[in-house]
């Protein structure tokens, strides 16, 4: 897996970053982020209420 810089700090100015928040966070960060901002813009374009995904429940939980 190769990174693209420049897609990365695109998304993140896309997200109201500054460039300079973009070139100082780690990777893992950004993802996350990157993430839950995907999450919110799927909700915003698909018109629907916004809830949280269920956690994975495990069969040693019952």
């Amino acid at each position: 897996m190769t990174l693209d810089f420049a897609q990365i700090l695109y998304f993140g100015l896309r997200m109201g970053l500054k460039e300079n928040d973009v070139a100082h966070m780690y990777y893992g960060k950004w993802s996350q982020l990157f993430s839950r901002y995907r999450h919110e813009w799927n909700m915003r374009i698909k018109g629907m209420i916004y809830a949280e995904p269920e956690e994975e429940k495990s069969v040693l939980d019952l």
